[in-house]
């Protein structure tokens, strides 16, 4: 992320994606809000920045069917909901960078898919190495 609007982007988009997320767990009310909030702050924290990785290894836990195409299909759809919510300039519009980013993970969605077919058996740790080659750090 390289400069604020980047970071509130992110932010609002985990924040979203930690609403959808808490859904799926079958989590309500004030533990779903606090879940998607944990997740937002942690866009800040170096330590817990993976936000991919936290809610499959969530889902996995509560046996919540949701393959890892999938959930990278609505941190997508999120980063440009979360975009166009964010004031510009240009008043409330997408901006150039926001496109540019949604093109570019679009695009890889192929890669991504050629990942999953070459690996159907493979272990968390080797299907996560294989993701962040080919999409770098999610």
């Amino acid at each position: 992320m390289t400069n604020s609007d980047d970071v509130q982007r992110t932010i609002l988009r985990n924040l979203l994606l930690g609403r959808w997320a808490a859904e799926k767990l079958k989590i309500t009310g004030r533990d779903a809000e606090a879940y998607a909030e944990a997740l937002a702050r942690s866009t800040v924290d170096p330590q817990r920045n993976d936000v991919f990785s936290k809610i499959r290894k969530d889902f996995d836990t509560a046996g919540v069917a949701q393959t890892d195409e999938q959930i990278l299909r609505v941190m997508t759809e999120l980063m440009l909901k979360a975009g166009s919510l964010m004031p510009t300039a240009r008043g409330g519009s997408p901006d150039a960078a926001g496109v540019m980013l949604a093109r570019n993970l679009m695009s890889r969605w192929g890669q991504l898919s050629i990942v999953s077919r070459a690996l159907p058996g493979a272990n968390e740790m080797k299907r996560t190495a294989c993701l962040r080659r080919a999409f770098g750090r999610l």
